[in-house]
């Protein structure tokens, strides 16, 4: 089973981490601090429960090559290709055939992975 994995997308800086699990993000955090995140990731001195932070799991599926991860809010193609997310090119989601992969706990996950699916996309082994 894959670990949690998370990415960040930062509404101030406008910009995303890459993708780390949880453990590497618990052991990069200041704990001489309230939680923040580490200078690597950007956000030193920012609490990393912040409106200006919006996290982001990993579903636990891959894209139809198997190689890259697909975390919420990332857009497929049909193809199953990862070809970006809602906040970096959310004009990708004006081509009808591109799909927002929505996120866990909502009303749309479980169409969500069906249509992920039948473009090609697997979860991780």
């Amino acid at each position: 089973m894959e670990k949690l994995k998370f990415k960040i997308w930062d509404k101030e800086e406008e910009k995303m981490t890459s993708g780390q699990s949880l453990t590497q993000i618990i052991d990069n955090v200041d704990m001489g601090q309230p939680i923040s995140i580490a200078k690597d990731w950007g956000f030193e001195g920012r609490s990393i429960v912040e409106d200006s932070c919006i996290w982001l799991q990993y579903t636990g599926l891959k894209d139809k090559n198997g190689f890259t991860n697909i975390y919420e809010n990332d857009i497929i193609d049909n193809k199953g290709r990862v070809i970006g997310n809602k906040y970096q090119n959310y004009v990708l989601l004006k081509e009808s055939t591109n799909y927002l992969i929505q996120g866990f706990g909502t009303a749309y996950w479980e169409t969500t992975v069906k249509e992920a699916m039948a473009r090609g996309c697997k979860y991780a082994e």
